[in-house]
């Protein structure tokens, strides 16, 4: 079933969840295409999954950060 959700406000909800939850999002830029990485902050970053659409991102965000 397809997310109903805008891609910005997904990509910024996902930003705002990691944050708050001791994680960091960072945009990889790859030819035409944009990779999402999902990183928490320790030191040095831990990766912790990386998506290639915003609302697959927020996704991965509320699997990680164990947000319903």
């Amino acid at each position: 079933m397809p997310s109903t959700r805008n891609p910005h406000q997904a990509l910024r909800e996902a930003h705002q969840i990691a944050n708050t939850h001791g994680c960091f999002v960072r945009e990889k830029h790859s030819g035409r295409s944009t990779f999402y990485l999902l990183y928490r902050r320790t030191s040095p970053p831990t990766l912790i999954g990386q998506r290639s659409t915003p609302n697959g991102l927020r996704t991965l965000v509320c699997k990680a950060c164990n947000i319903n």
